[in-house]
């Protein structure tokens, strides 16, 4: 019943902004709303989901060409990709929670015909899940794969590893996002042990290909290294 009443009253609001030619002219040509979703809390293991909505503000037909979500486990799909001037659609989202923990934020970014973009973000909150199967579910399995394993092949360079592997959880330069910032790191020998055998938490698998991770021994040697020079 909430959730309908919340659909209905974004829907009254996108209405009487479609009535309102000052206000259109103000936003931009394609617009996302809203600019941050709070799709509340699920456990891990379950399915988040909301809708955004995408405006047109032209003047002309267009058609979303490109939708891009900021990692594998998250899908975004449209109810049309044609609208016409000033019309709207849903967007659907699906976030999947396997191996997440905590606070939890994606971006969408869509693009139309005319080469206009638009972004928004989506947060949930993962809670623990004490029934949860793991099997054949973990940060190297299924959609995590695509983000966690495939990027990460023939990269050679510390920075181009920690990029493709590591940056979507620990943050730019290692300063942090939904993991522990990894700078100022002073203990070789424990950080690269960390690398290849993990902590013991799905969050942080073992990393190395003896562990059932993607990193040879090379690359676990590179990536230790450009982490450790980080200040």
């Amino acid at each position: 019943m909430a959730k309908t009443l919340i659909k209905s009253s974004l829907f009254v609001l996108l209405m009487m902004f479609s009535l309102s030619p000052l206000y259109a002219g103000e936003m931009p040509l394609l617009h996302l709303q809203p600019e941050v979703l709070d799709m509340g809390e699920v456990k891990e293991g379950e399915e988040a989901k909301g809708i955004l909505f995408i405006r047109n503000n032209s003047d002309t037909t267009i058609t979303i060409i490109d939708i891009q979500t900021s990692c594998g486990c998250t899908a975004a799909e449209p109810k049309e990709k044609i609208l016409a001037p000033g019309a709207f659609t849903e967007l659907e989202i699906r976030t999947d929670s396997t191996v997440k923990m905590g606070d939890v934020v994606k971006e969408i970014t869509i693009t139309d015909s005319a080469g206009h973009v638009a972004k928004s973000r989506v947060k949930l909150k993962v809670l623990e899940n004490p029934h949860l199967v793991r099997e054949g579910r973990g940060l190297f399995d299924g959609k995590c794969a695509a983000c966690h394993v495939d990027p990460v092949k023939g990269k050679v360079t510390g920075k181009a590893i920690y990029d493709a592997a590591c940056l979507m959880c620990h943050g730019d330069e290692g300063k942090g996002a939904y993991a522990p910032a990894l700078t100022g790191q002073e203990d070789g020998t424990a950080l690269r042990h960390i690398i290849i055998h993990g902590t013991g938490s799905p969050q942080m698998p073992g990393f190395a290909l003896a562990e059932g991770g993607p990193l040879t021994d090379e690359q676990v040697h590179e990536l230790t290294r450009w982490l450790l020079s980080l200040e």
